[in-house]
Order: C-alpha cells, then sequence, then structure tokens
C-alpha cells in the first residue's frame, strides 16, 4: 500500500448554546474542514461543511424531548492517472437529517423509556431512517439494567461509487476494477443488553451483551482501494 506523499489541511468548529428557559436549551455547530491529500498515484482536495441545531426541552416531570436537525456538503477535486481516477474526477455531494428522541420516565429514577429516530436525505442512496429504543431500569442508586433495539446504515463511500483502478501494465494484461453508483447501503439491526453496577463510589463494572443482523455487507477483491 502506497502512503501519503504529503498531506495537509485544517478546520474551524464553532458552537453555540442559548438557555431558552430552566427546561429547555439550544444549540448549534458549524463546521468546516479542507484536507489536501497528495498520493502517489492521487491528489485529492476536499471541502466539508456541516452544521447541526439541536434543541431539548421537557414536558411535565416525566419526558425530555430532543430534537433537531443539520446539513453537510463536501466537494472534492481529484487529479489521477492509469493506475488510480475518479469518475467524475470532481464531485459535491449533500446530506440532509432530523432526529428526533424522546426520554420518557416510567417509573421517576427507576424505569425509563427512550424511543427516537433520525431521518436522512444523501445523493448516494436517498431517504434512511435509523430508528432506536431502549429501557432502562435501575432496581437502586447502585445498578442499572437496560436493553437496546436500533437499525443503523453506512451509506456508500466515493470510492464505492466512482473509483477506476487498474492493475497490471499496458499492452499486456490489465485488469479493471470500477465503482457502482447503483451500490445501496450497508445495515444493521443491533440488539443490546448490559448490566452495571457500582460497588464502590469509585468503582464500577459493566457488562454487555450484542447480537447483529448485517445486510448487504461489501467487500473488495485486491488492492483496488490501496492506494
Amino acid at each position: 500500500m502506497n502512503t501519503f506523499a504529503t498531506a495537509q489541511g485544517g478546520n474551524v468548529l464553532t458552537r453555540w448554546t442559548h438557555q431558552l428557559s430552566p427546561d429547555s436549551e439550544l444549540t448549534a455547530q458549524m463546521y468546516f474542514d479542507r484536507t489536501e491529500r497528495a498520493y502517489e498515484v492521487l491528489t485529492e482536495h476536499r471541502n466539508t461543511f456541516d452544521v447541526d441545531i439541536q434543541h431539548r426541552f421537557t414536558i411535565g416531570d416525566r419526558q425530555e424531548i430532543l430534537w433537531g436537525g443539520g446539513y453537510r456538503v463536501t466537494s472534492d477535486k481529484t487529479w489521477g492517472g492509469f493506475r488510480i481516477s475518479f469518475n467524475p474526477p470532481d464531485s459535491t455531494d449533500q446530506m440532509y437529517n432530523l432526529f428526533v428522541q424522546d426520554d420518557i420516565a416510567l417509573v421517576p429514577d427507576r424505569l425509563h423509556l427512550i424511543a427516537g429516530a433520525r431521518f436522512e436525505q444523501n445523493d448516494f442512496t436517498g431517504f434512511e431512517v435509523e430508528p432506536t429504543i431502549r429501557l432502562r431500569w435501575n432496581p437502586d442508586e447502585r445498578q442499572t439494567i437496560w436493553t437496546a433495539v436500533s437499525r443503523a446504515v453506512r451509506t456508500p463511500s466515493r470510492v464505492e461509487q466512482g473509483i477506476v483502478a487498474n492493475e497490471g501494465n499496458p499492452p499486456g494484461v490489465v485488469t479493471n476494477f470500477a465503482g457502482n453508483t447503483s451500490v445501496g447501503s450497508e445495515d444493521v439491526v443491533a440488539f443490546e443488553l448490559g448490566y452495571r453496577v457500582q460497588p464502590h463510589p469509585r468503582v464500577s463494572i459493566d457488562a454487555a451483551a450484542h447480537y447483529n443482523i448485517y445486510n448487504q455487507l461489501r467487500s473488495h477483491i485486491g488492492n483496488a482501494h490501496d492506494y
């Protein structure tokens, strides 16, 4: 695998928080990142801009709502050659998301139900939904038992959809690897069961079990990605 010939960049992050009331808080965050990477066979310049807004508030004594949304845009320019290139060489991709979470105290200080979902629209696979539900029980002040079911997705990358890679040297035999614009998201449905105990104020012990069901997983053969 070839390493970077050069790599440089920088980023800036700003965050603003406003207390609307004792039970309501608004947070906004903006982020910009610029990276320039030069490999032996490929050069990439990438700009990423991200903005997120969150609002937390309570309803009565037993519900806390957290909701918000975000927007991300990523643009890149690439310069490749016979061995590695991208099609198209320049790309701009956008992603919008909206999420909501409701923390309900079924039994105050003892039993909580937390349910929520994230809704995303992206340029790679379109519309995605990622729900989650969690139950947390505190038998006493020292113990916590929880269980959860969630769905998460991994959208395709620029490499998976747009890479063009050639192995071999012309005029001999050349093997070509190409991205696929019809590739969908990988997804996982995750089941979790956990227990935490605090035998001493300075000591806590956690144990958790996970069972995951994966769909649409992908892999690659050879080293087409290893530039």
